[in-house]
């Protein structure tokens, strides 16, 4: 994840600690496990159906999308700033009447406000343009993430999303960038069972340990990647990471957003 602007060895952390491409048979599943999927619903009484760290985790990712976005090099910031432009262009048309409707109903959204203003005429605030592009951008993100790691782990594409296929309606597909790879990449075996770390929610029982989570970050954040197999020890630079991801995590408290 090194070559994408905006992904550092700590957010690398995070996304290894918490998805598991074994348990994902789809992007679609991991959009759901990290909050982003917009059917699913915190019922009253019911457990949380996605993992809450990895739904702060996409919203960091978006929001340092947002803010590399005028980067040379830059290959989501881009995409953001054009699906704003046309989240904008919708919402002017009065596409998301429906919603701003919604929201009212739903929320309890003081009158004197800037935001029921714009949902009482039928249109959706700035703010929510903004997180809907930043949502669109990180939904996209981590469909390439699925799409290199499903090639990595077992040599051939994902399923293609449902908005891909001739029922979703939409043709165009924005590829994966800097794939495939330059360098030779060491796919490692499945995790053992071992002491758990604080990574909580990984997609299934098991659970990676501080080490893991450190190898993985360190595994796609060097080029090229460390000529050992990460066979049982653990460099300064993986601790590193673990360190930084860990307290990373336990200075920010971030809420998320739910999807589009």
């Amino acid at each position: 994840m090194k070559s994408i602007v905006g992904i550092g060895p700590v957010i690398a952390a995070g996304l290894m600690c918490h998805i598991d491409i074994e348990k994902a048979p789809t992007v679609g599943h991991i959009w759901r496990f990290a909050g982003l999927d917009p059917t699913t619903i915190w019922e009253k009484k019911q457990k949380r159906p996605w993992n809450a760290k990895l739904k702060t985790l996409t919203w960091k990712i978006s929001e340092s999308f947002v803010k590399t976005c005028n980067h040379a090099d830059s290959f989501y910031g881009p995409l953001y700033q054009e699906r704003k432009v046309k989240e904008q262009a919708n919402n002017d048309a009065g596409l998301y009447a429906d919603q701003a409707k919604a929201k009212l109903e739903k929320f309890k959204i003081g009158k004197d406000t800037e935001a029921y203003g714009y949902y009482s005429k039928g249109f959706l605030p700035p703010a929510h343009i903004h997180a809907r592009a930043k949502r669109w951008t990180v939904k996209l993100f981590l469909s390439h993430l699925d799409f290199v790691d499903h090639n990595l782990r077992y040599g051939v594409d994902p399923p293609k999303p449902y908005i891909l296929t001739p029922q979703g309606g939409h043709a165009h597909e924005i590829k994966a960038p800097n794939w495939p790879l330059k360098w030779p990449v060491i796919v490692r075996a499945p995790y053992a069972k071992s002491e758990p770390a604080n990574c909580e929610g990984t997609m299934g029982d098991e659970r990676a340990t501080n080490l893991e989570c450190a190898e993985m970050a360190e595994r796609f954040t060097h080029d090229p990647p460390p000529s050992h197999a990460f066979g049982g020890h653990q460099s300064a630079g993986a601790s590193q990471i673990a360190r930084e991801y860990h307290v990373g995590r336990a200075s920010h408290s971030i809420r998320g957003h739910q999807g589009i």
